[in-house]
């Protein structure tokens, strides 16, 4: 896709996760990346799932740490789309955003999700 798009040298894709911590989460096998019912499973559901043999664990990261450890000054933009979970991805880049590490940051607001009141 980015050699398509010229976009190879210019943009890096990392295979990971965003979130508000750095660790390993649990998410559905059956989902194809980038679909829109994926998400990382908690709490019953997370059990349910993982009695059943129905996830994967895949790595997430703070995007405050993977900016740390591939040394980045500056990041031009961030595109969230977490069906709802953008608070976290923000919270986890708490430090870039009040250093203004990053230019443009780029989430969507939904109907329900993290931020929601229960």
């Amino acid at each position: 896709m980015l050699d398509a798009e010229k976009l190879d040298g210019i943009v890096t894709l990392h295979k990971l996760g965003a979130s508000n911590v750095t660790q390993r989460v649990p998410i559905m096998k059956s989902v194809p990346a980038g679909e829109e019912r994926q998400g990382v499973l908690t709490g019953f559901k997370a059990r349910r799932f993982a009695n059943a043999n129905a996830t994967l664990q895949v790595d997430a990261v703070a995007l405050d740490d993977l900016f740390q450890a591939q040394k980045l000054e500056h990041v031009y933009q961030v595109s969230i789309d977490t069906e709802g979970f953008d608070a976290l991805v923000l919270e986890g880049m708490r430090g870039a955003i009040s250093r203004r590490q990053v230019s443009i940051i780029e989430f969507e607001v939904n109907q329900m999700g993290y931020s929601m009141p229960k």
